[in-house]
């Protein structure tokens, strides 16, 4: 008995403990204290109804109404502005500000924060043209370049406002999200994208003081061990 109480014990420090990046698909399960709204960046033309489009360049860097620094690329093209209306073909709600790959220039999108975050997030929307089934993807990378976590969430890309799109976001209790990486897929292929505001958690979300943490661990391991006193000595 001796031997399975030291290995619970060891399990229940273990969970207590261990740390890893987990997947958000809400923006409030994020719980965000920061933001980027891509309006604050390129305004776009109240009379817009298509190309050509407002751009950014690629890459281009921002700074978050908290003071964050982020920096953005893709592989080749330059990044393109929109704005959600009733017209545009995508999901988003209306009035949605939003960052586009560009037209033919499919993902990566790569994101790098000066400073490591807790949580990032977006809505993201593959270009409905011909496909309409995606997949979008999001990794975070630590501050040593080491993945946090790689994750998938498949999506339906419509062509109507307010129609709903995806939300894809990451969290890591260490708060070393250096670089995040955002992609669409139709049939394994990267292609364009567009997401809405990107959500940040920037601080940690509050947790139990450590006398807590230390009861929980010894009511834990109490309930293990009454368990085990009902199971026969080994001979």
């Amino acid at each position: 008995m001796k031997t399975l109480l030291a290995t619970a014990i060891r399990t229940v420090l273990f969970t207590s403990t261990a740390q890893a990046a987990t997947f958000v698909d809400t923006r409030e399960a994020l719980n965000p204290n920061d933001f980027l709204d891509w309006s604050e960046l390129v305004e776009v033309p109240e009379d817009l109804v298509g190309p050509p489009l407002p751009t950014l360049p690629n890459p281009f860097s921002a700074t978050s109404p908290g003071g964050l620094n982020l920096n953005f690329n893709i592989p080749a093209g330059e990044f393109a502005r929109i704005d959600q209306t009733p017209f545009f073909p995508g999901a988003f709600d209306v009035g949605d500000a939003l960052l586009f790959t560009g037209l033919g220039n499919p993902g990566p999108l790569t994101i790098t924060f000066d400073t490591p975050v807790f949580g990032v997030g977006t809505q993201v929307q593959s270009d409905p043209i011909e496909i309409f089934d995606y997949i979008a993807t999001i990794e975070a990378f630590d501050s040593l370049g080491n993945s946090l976590g790689s994750f998938e969430r498949p999506g339906v890309s419509q062509i109507n406002a307010g129609g709903g799109v995806i939300f894809t976001g990451v969290f890591d209790s260490s708060g070393d999200i250096k670089t995040l990486v955002l992609n669409a897929k139709e049939e394994g292929v990267d292609v364009p994208f567009a997401i809405n505001a990107l959500s940040i958690r920037s601080v940690p979300i509050s947790v139990p003081e450590p006398s807590v943490i230390l009861g929980l661990l010894v009511i834990g391991m109490g309930s293990i061990i009454s368990r085990l006193r009902g199971l026969p000595e080994n001979n």
